[in-house]
């Protein structure tokens, strides 16, 4: 039996669907692989930067996590309703979802405040079972001590 499918996207611009920024750094934003890091091996995990690749809305994964800050709210807003009319299941994080969660949560199955570390593992375990919580909340800053590594294996070879 395959394991359910879950693509982490980081969103940078509201440029479109179809206008990839195509940033050339050495240094990809690490929030995707830090996400994918903590994420139990119960789903295949697949890491997509909006910087270097547009989004594919026909990916066979079942659920979605996107990561965005203030600017890019109103994409994300029609990025996730797109998903969900598609079916998927999809998760909020970031800057943006944990000081706004008020406004993020009508287009989003799940909102996690706060940093990821201390509650991702339980989204991942929730979304699987199919008991998915309206909102999680870190209740403190992580310790960087139990923090696994980055996914960089995951990071597109697209950065420069």
């Amino acid at each position: 039996m395959n394991k359910p499918k879950l693509q982490i996207i980081v969103l940078f611009q509201n440029l479109g669907e179809n206008q990839a920024y195509f940033a050339r750094s050495p240094a990809p934003p690490l929030s995707g692989a830090l996400v994918a890091g903590l994420t139990p091996p119960i789903v295949e995990v697949e890491l997509l930067h909006e910087m270097v690749r547009p989004i594919d809305y026909n990916t066979d994964a079942d659920f979605i996590g996107l990561s965005f800050m203030d600017y890019c709210a109103p994409h994300a807003f029609d990025v996730a309703n797109k998903f969900r009319k598609l079916g998927k299941i999809v998760v909020a994080g970031g800057r943006y979802p944990s000081t706004f969660p008020e406004e993020v949560i009508p287009h989003f199955d799940s909102v996690v405040v706060g940093e990821a570390e201390p509650v991702w593992p339980q989204v991942v375990e929730d979304m699987v079972k199919g008991k998915l919580k309206k909102v999680y909340v870190a209740p403190t800053a992580p310790s960087l001590e139990n923090i696994p590594p980055p996914r960089y294996d995951l990071i597109e070879s697209d950065f420069a």
